[in-house]
């Protein structure tokens, strides 16, 4: 799984227990295939809606306040070898941020300067709440340059809980205002199944919105989507043109076992078969594997393409993925790379605050409430597995220290060990004197602190150094800092 496309799907990662894997593990297909974020510009518009109608803001005061030994995810690290070094380089990274009790998301991703050894700025991507917890406004901030950057936003509007339209805009300078791009309505039945999406695109020449396509949803009566239709906008004509068409099959437990894609064809207003994947389960309705088969023409018949299996132990816990490519001379599969999942440090999904909120915003996987923390992924090369990229999850756990009798606190320092900054948390809404000394003794930090406060220790060298906090005069807690 390379960096770059773990860094397209981080939005949509909703990972949950054992009991629902199947999303899961789809989400960690899409890394593979490159996926860009549905959130902002996908056009799976089911997913996009449950996941809209389903986000909830942060908890975090209520967990910041508790006094459990919950860890922290301070970020998430991508290695990828370096044919140039021999050595796992540095690819990307991804830290997060709630505000104002979690009605303000922010999160930050960056990927490593090799040349200034130091990581620069990616992505941003803003998430505004409502007071009844709706998702009101993203935003989304692309660097080009360490000042250059686009820009873009939707706005969502709900009706009965529900969301039914989504705006997007756009622009290119801090200062220029924003130009409407496009938008989409959603509409439901008596079910609250999304039923119809319309998407229009807006025309700047004569200011006004132009009908783009739109997609229609059948159901059977459990709830499973059979048909999904795809068509476009055809203007001169004033009708709609069929675009795609795909037909799924579900079991007894509602799994889906087969999704076949129909595509337009050389005969205007026909669709011909295109692409059918097969997903296999075992007897806890976990899913083991997915083929995917391309339909000849010439041959009538479906072709095998890339086969992905999935390696669970005695209890359901994804151990493996393996992805194969079919060789048509050779008439079999051959290995094209694997995944690997870990967790060593023992952490489950109990031990972490903002639990609910990370797997929204972050990739973040738990099987059976263990929590992954290292995956590890191999090309195949020369009948040989070669790793190509490691990705790391940092935790650290909160230091509870009590100030004279007041209410208990809780400090907060991550990611510790480092490689560059340091975040100290201080939670009980006193003023607070921060001192950073080295190994000597020496301060060679200090500020004030309300709630937060990074510092930079990027041009210091590595060793061990000591964090102090002083509140009304009285030194309340001291900690030590690793930077590697």
């Amino acid at each position: 799984m390379k960096g770059v496309l773990l860094l397209s799907v981080f939005i949509l990662a909703f990972i949950v227990s054992v009991q629902a894997q199947e999303p899961q593990i789809n989400k960690f297909l899409a890394t593979q295939r490159g996926e860009i974020p549905t959130l902002l510009l996908g056009h799976d518009y089911i997913e996009r809606a449950n996941f809209i109608n389903h986000l909830q803001s942060s908890e975090f005061v209520d967990k910041l306040k508790s006094s459990s030994g919950d860890q922290k995810l301070d970020s998430i690290v991508t290695k990828e070898w370096s044919n140039d070094s021999y050595l796992f380089e540095n690819a990307f990274k991804y830290e997060y941020e709630f505000k104002n009790d979690g009605k303000n998301v922010i999160m930050k991703i960056f990927s490593w300067d090799s040349e200034l050894d130091n990581w620069k700025k990616t992505f941003d991507m803003f998430y505004l709440f409502n007071g009844e917890d709706k998702l009101i406004l993203a935003e989304f901030e692309m660097y080009f340059t360490a000042i250059y950057k686009t820009y873009t936003k939707t706005e969502y509007s709900y009706s009965n809980n529900r969301l039914t339209k989504e705006v997007q805009f756009t622009k290119f300078e801090e200062d220029d205002l924003w130009l409407k791009d496009g938008q989409t309505d959603y509409y439901y039945d008596s079910n609250n199944w999304l039923i119809r999406a319309i998407t229009d695109v807006w025309d700047e020449y004569f200011l006004t919105w132009v009908v783009g396509d739109k997609v229609d949803y059948d159901y059977d009566t459990k709830g499973n989507i059979i048909v999904e239709y795809g068509f476009n906008w055809e203007e001169y004509d004033g009708v709609w043109t069929a675009r795609f068409r795909t037909e799924n099959k579900f079991d007894e437990n509602n799994n889906l076992i087969e999704s076949t894609e129909y595509v337009p064809s050389r005969v205007v207003g026909i669709l011909e078969l295109d692409t059918k994947l097969e997903l296999a389960y075992n007897s806890n309705a976990t899913l083991i594997s997915e083929i995917l088969y391309e339909w000849d023409y010439d041959l009538l018949i479906w072709l095998e393409q890339e086969k992905d299996e999935y390696s669970q132990n005695e209890t359901d816990k994804l151990l493996l993925i393996t992805s194969y490519n079919w060789i048509e001379n050779s008439n079999s599969w051959e290995r094209k790379n694997k995944s690997e999942f870990f967790s060593t440090n023992m952490i489950t999904d109990q031990d972490i605050m903002y639990r609910q909120n990370i797997d929204v915003y972050l990739p973040l996987f738990v099987f059976d409430s263990d929590v992954c923390d290292l995956i590890e992924s191999y090309n195949w090369i020369g009948n040989e597995w070669i790793k190509s990229d490691i990705t790391t999850y940092y935790f650290s756990p909160p230091t509870i220290v009590g100030i004279n009798q007041l209410a208990e606190t809780k400090v907060f320092i991550y990611p510790n060990p480092t490689t560059d900054y340091i975040n100290i948390e201080v939670v009980n809404a006193l003023q607070t004197l921060c001192l950073i000394r080295d190994i000597t003794g020496r301060i060679i930090s200090q500020c004030i602190i309300w709630q937060k406060e990074r510092f930079n220790l990027l041009n210091y060298q590595p060793g061990i150094y000591f964090v102090e906090l002083q509140q009304m005069g009285q030194r309340v807690f001291t900690g030590k800092i690793i930077k590697k």
